[in-house]
């Protein structure tokens, strides 16, 4: 498996159009993706501006259809304009983790 943490910041009276870029590209992996294992995007309560993306993908040809699928093009189009200092992608190594099903459990 690989796992990737992706962070950028964008221009104050981009947030709303990047949010729409973002779902449109969650929708993409959730219908078109099943190498994707999980997607979040996370944005940040203290700095609206600030976003993080959480993937997991099954294997490496996963992670490379999902980069070079058009709807990350659209994605990479829209939001890579408006960011303050571009995009960074992290390939990372799990520590630890609590299984999905615990998770559900353990915020009820």
């Amino acid at each position: 498996m690989i796992y990737e943490a992706t962070r950028y910041t964008v221009r104050p009276g981009t947030v709303d159009a990047c949010k729409d870029a973002v779902r449109e590209l969650v929708e993409h992996v959730r219908e078109d993706e099943e190498g994707t294992l999980l997607y979040v995007v996370l944005q940040e309560d203290e700095d609206d501006h600030r976003f993080l993306h959480l993937a997991t993908f099954e294997n490496r040809r996963a992670r490379e259809a999902h980069c070079e699928s058009d709807a990350m093009r659209f994605f990479l189009n829209l939001v890579y304009p408006a960011t303050v200092d571009g995009i960074s992608v992290t390939e990372t190594t799990v520590v630890d983790r609590i299984p999905a099903r615990r998770a559900r459990a353990v915020a009820r």
